[in-house]
């Protein structure tokens, strides 16, 4: 089995998810839109106020879960390169190919 791991692509793509994810203001923003509904009343405004409250926590956990994820994905990346540098040492007089599994 053969993988061809681009090392910078990938790790470029996780800086790229993992900013956006810490940079999410995911519970300010719904908090901000369930304080527009601070006066209202009734059954339609309590079942929008409820949905609401349901998808911001939702909302946190999945960005949550894909912070994880990118992290899972980092410790891999990571782990394969370990590899390569060893498998390269091994190799006597060449390399694996700078990425290659």
């Amino acid at each position: 089995m053969s993988l061809n791991i681009d090392y910078g692509k990938v790790e470029g793509a996780l800086t790229k998810i993992q900013g956006t994810l810490s940079a999410s203001s995911i519970e300010a923003d719904y908090s901000a839109l369930l304080a527009r509904f601070v006066e209202s009343k009734g059954k339609e405004a309590t079942a929008i106020i409820d949905m609401i409250t349901a998808e911001q926590a939702l909302a946190v956990q999945l960005n949550s879960t894909l912070s994880k994820f990118a992290g899972g994905i980092q410790a891999t990346i990571n782990e394969f390169k370990t590899l390569d540098k060893g498998a390269a040492r091994t190799v006597k007089g060449g390399s694996t190919g700078g990425g290659s599994r």
